[in-house]
Order: structure tokens, then C-alpha cells, then sequence
């Protein structure tokens, strides 16, 4: 299987997805049982396959969330990197650590691009990793607490992030069309770990 161009471009400009993912979320009932605590049951990435940590294919994606800087808002981005493409998917969320909210734009990305796993922190907004497992049929696998160098193509990806969204941004004042011409422009963007390919040519390029 391929993905074109077209394909890609036509995801990443496709405002209905923009929306549905900030705008279609609002005036949802509180979340319940997002509490942190301790996670029981989870994948450690040692119990990811060679083929991750290789980087042998396309669809393995390690998944982050940029929040903004004030305490009152909650509003955030999803990022979202393929190990081996370093294409990235950025989401605009109202509401950054809902869980509800991650999971719908995980079940988008499913049916919409090669998924075979996701990689995390353990943040709450990642503990709909039951509901990932049973519902979309996908691995979600956990760094270890504290440790973001674990997951380094996302936290890399973020950095690129910041250069639109510096920190300080508050995201409620950040539009979804904001961040899908940030997303095409980093995908668009030579990358030398890619032979200077953009990330865009490399996921088109590749086969899985």
C-alpha cells in the first residue's frame, strides 16, 4: 500500500476534520474517571517489537500534547510523529487531557492513515489505552514516568511546533486553521534524517 500526495494533502487541509476535532468537542459533560494514578496493566516499551525500535515501518507513532501556558485554559495541542516518516498530525483540543477527546482523534487518524502502534507518556489524557486496545484493535505502549527521552521523535517534532506556537501561546486563541498550515509546513519541511526528503514524500515513498 502507498499513500499519494493527493491523499495527504487532502487529509491535512480537510477543515472538517480541524473542526471536529476543536469546534464539534465543545459543550461535552464533565469527563469522569481522568484522575491520575498509578496505570495497572499497561505495554512498556520493552515490550515493543524490533520493528519499532527500528523503525522499519510506516505506522508506529508516538503521541504528545503541548498545553497552553496559562492555568485557567486547558485548550492544547495533540502531536502526533511516525517513527519512521517523522510525519506529523497536529490536532488543536479544547480540552487537552480529556480522554474522550484523544480517542476520537485517534480513531480518525486509524481510518485515515497506516497505524500498527502508539507510543506515550503517561499523561491522563493517554489513559484511554483500553478503549484504543479493544475498540481500534492497536498497541498502546508507555514510557517510563518522567521520561520524555524515551518517546524523542515527538518531543523533537514539538520543538518544530514551538517555532509557530512559542511558549507563553495560549491556545484558545489559536485557530484550527492556524495549526493545519503549521502541520503542512513541517511535513513539507527537508529533513536531513530523511536524506532531505520531507516527511510528506517520505510516508508517500514508503511502503507497508
Amino acid at each position: 500500500m502507498r499513500i499519494s500526495h493527493t491523499t495527504i494533502y487532502r487529509w491535512l487541509h480537510k477543515e472538517r476534520f480541524a473542526q471536529s476535532a476543536s469546534i464539534h468537542l465543545r459543550h461535552e459533560g464533565r469527563q469522569h474517571g481522568e484522575r491520575r494514578g498509578k496505570l495497572l496493566g499497561i505495554r512498556t516499551l520493552k515490550q515493543r517489537g524490533r520493528e519499532i525500535w527500528r523503525r522499519e515501518r510506516i505506522g508506529d507513532w508516538e503521541l504528545d500534547t503541548i498545553i497552553s501556558s496559562s492555568k485557567q485554559s486547558q485548550a492544547g495541542i495533540l502531536t502526533m510523529c511516525d517513527r519512521k516518516s517523522r510525519f506529523c498530525i497536529l490536532v488543536l483540543l479544547e480540552r487537552c487531557h480529556s480522554q474522550s477527546h484523544v480517542f476520537r482523534v485517534l480513531s480518525s487518524v486509524v481510518s485515515s492513515f497506516p497505524c500498527h502502534s502508539f507510543t506515550a507518556d503517561q499523561g491522563t489524557e493517554f489513559r484511554c489505552y483500553a478503549k484504543v486496545e479493544n475498540e481500534l484493535g492497536l498497541p498502546m505502549y508507555f514510557c517510563s514516568p518522567s521520561s520524555p527521552w524515551q518517546k524523542g521523535s515527538v518531543e523533537n517534532l514539538n520543538g518544530l511546533v514551538r517555532e509557530f506556537f512559542p511558549k507563553g501561546t495560549n491556545f484558545v486563541d489559536v485557530s484550527p486553521k492556524q495549526v493545519a498550515h503549521a502541520m503542512f509546513l513541517l511535513n513539507n519541511r527537508p529533513r536531513k534524517c530523511l536524506n532531505w526528503l520531507t516527511p510528506a514524500e517520505a510516508i508517500a515513498a514508503a511502503s507497508f
